[in-house]
């Protein structure tokens, strides 16, 4: 990129801790954007994991550099009202609090957007903005054995699932998901002059990342499909353990990889 990145003179304001709302604010940094985090007085939790000085950890220079933090009590009105003149001059504002939480705090789409036309919302819940668990929290891990990302890894220790511990996959998809949504939001912008809200989820990208085993074709059934409408009900109905049942499923959704690792000898120098 030439100069400081295509998105130079952009503001965007972020609320949320932990991963993947500041994965999205730094991604956003990174392409030139003025980044302005806002934290509560206790700070971004991740502040205090790991801590390599004080308010400062491992976990959280990885995810927020090149990001300015403001520390904002938005229960106080003096604070709020700063928080106004801030929006007053953003472009865009990415939030993963939660919707009531949001809306308690006044920094939910229509109140901001009542202070700034123009303003780009991109709202990340864990679930989506409808549905029974529209209010409910959500992390990387809990959204990884809801989603299935878990049963699909197929790992087991003494029995039990094991979740993908080297990355938080979907919170990082999901921050790359809210950085996309912003720009497109801007380029819009720039031909309508309207601001707009935008939302994503840690559940539409963890479904999105596992599309291979998701994607049906009709009258063809995947064999993950083909498992669990018959193989399934039948190792249920018999007790078979977590173990078994996931054996079962890895082998029948992949099998040449099954057969590589059960029945040819391990290779020799």
């Amino acid at each position: 990129m030439s100069g400081n990145g295509p998105l130079e003179g952009t503001r965007v304001v972020t609320f949320g801790s932990f991963v993947a709302g500041p994965m999205a604010g730094q991604i956003l940094a990174d392409m030139g954007a003025d980044v302005i985090k806002v934290e509560p007085p206790t700070g971004d939790p991740w502040r205090h994991q790991n801590p390599i000085a004080e308010n400062e950890s491992r976990v959280f220079l990885p995810l927020n550099r090149g990001v300015r933090s403001i520390c904002l009590d938005l229960k106080s009105p003096q604070d709020r009202n700063a928080l106004g003149k801030i929006i007053a001059t953003a472009d865009a504002v990415v939030s993963n609090t939660r919707t009531d939480t949001a809306e308690k705090l006044g920094i939910d789409y229509d109140t901001l957007s009542a202070q700034n036309p123009r303003l780009i919302y991109v709202e990340i819940t864990a679930y989506g903005p409808k549905g029974p668990r529209a209010s409910m929290p959500g992390f990387d891990l809990i959204v990884q054995g809801y989603a299935g990302a878990i049963a699909n890894e197929g790992k087991l220790k003494n029995g039990q699932p094991e979740p993908v511990w080297a990355s938080s996959f979907i919170d990082y998809s999901t921050g790359y998901s809210a950085a996309s949504a912003v720009m497109a939001g801007l380029l819009e912008r720039a031909r309508t002059g309207q601001g707009q809200r935008a939302t994503t989820s840690l559940l539409a990208n963890a479904l999105a990342m596992q599309c291979l085993r998701l994607a049906r074709v009709d009258q063809m059934p995947a064999p993950s499909q083909t498992w669990f409408e018959d193989e399934l009900p039948r190792l249920q109905d018999r007790g078979a353990d977590y173990a078994e049942i996931q054996e079962s499923y890895q082998a029948s959704v992949r099998p040449l990889e099954y057969m590589v690792n059960r029945c040819l000898p391990p290779c020799s120098n």
